[in-house]
């Protein structure tokens, strides 16, 4: 494909440089390659982004050229009259600009460095040892709770033992609601193996069974709304202030390690490299 863009490119150059002669585009300028000029600096047909016409008819393509070269001289005209009304802060502005430009060096060769070489397999190990030497970390900012939430049709049989068994939560209890809701065909909401936050729930359930939801209370509800009625057992809450279970959490965690992993990761290449321009003499503080 890149070699598909080069030709697209080189095509329109072609065509470019011929229409350029053809119609020598009342620029008054000598040379045929100059789209666009502020003074002694000009925008040149070799200075265009590859590609910038690709998929473009040749009208579709003069149309867009004008308007980039357009854009080009306002914006060198603009970096002219501040060069000129700032020079007494050159020296100041290119230290800044010099410095920026050492920050996106060593940004991107970090970001390449990071992609071959950070390990990015995180073991479980690895995810429950940092969670509990920083629990503090995971304090609750809203309550979370274990929900069984099913929407209910009719009074079919599935329906009526689901009404019997969706106020325990207990593992052997579940796997039976998870059989009887396939049974008749209805999709939980919720399922208390997951814990969800009052926005998770918000965004899952009607109006009607949120606002009996948000009180936080360990019970069980039958919540009808229209023709569906909704089965609700908030088997378990946690309040917030309290330390997030690791399951609620999970992603967080590794996250968290992984980021641990690559400040280590760059401070070994900062020592390495620091330790290899001293080794060779290429660098040293003189400040004894």
């Amino acid at each position: 494909m890149r070699g598909l863009g080069a030709f697209v490119f080189l095509a329109f150059g072609a065509w470019l440089l011929l229409w350029l002669y053809g119609c020598d585009l009342a620029t008054g300028a000598n040379d045929d390659h100059v789209l666009a000029s502020v003074g002694a600096v000009q925008l040149r047909v070799e200075d265009l982004p590859e590609g910038i016409a690709e998929g473009l008819t040749p009208k579709d393509s003069l149309a867009m050229l004008k308007r980039y070269a357009e854009a080009w001289l306002r914006r060198q005209l603009l970096y002219q009259r501040a060069a000129s009304k700032l020079a007494g802060r050159i020296t100041a502005i290119e230290q800044q600009v010099e410095d920026y430009r050492m920050g996106l060096y060593i940004y991107e060769y970090e970001r390449v460095y990071e992609a071959m070489h950070l390990d990015t397999l995180v073991r479980l190990g690895e995810i429950d040892t940092f969670y509990k030497e920083n629990r503090e970390m995971f304090v609750l900012r809203e309550p979370i709770a274990r929900c069984l939430i099913v929407p209910t049709v009719g009074n079919g049989d599935a329906v009526q033992e689901l009404k019997q068994a969706y106020k325990n939560c207990g593992y052997e209890q579940l796997q039976h609601i998870t059989t009887l809701t396939m049974e008749a065909n209805i999709v939980p909401l919720a399922l208390p193996d997951t814990w969800l936050s009052l926005q998770d729930l918000k965004a899952k359930v009607p109006e009607e069974v949120y606002h009996v939801l948000k009180d936080c209370r360990a019970r069980s509800y039958e919540i009808p709304v229209g023709d569906v009625l909704y089965l609700v057992n908030a088997c378990q809450w946690k309040r917030a202030g309290a330390t997030a279970p690791l399951e609620f959490c999970l992603g967080e965690v590794r996250q968290l390690v992984l980021n641990r992993r690559k400040v280590e990761l760059l401070r070994a290449l900062e020592m390495e490299v620091v330790q290899e321009g001293v080794e060779t003499g290429r660098a040293r503080v003189w400040i004894e």
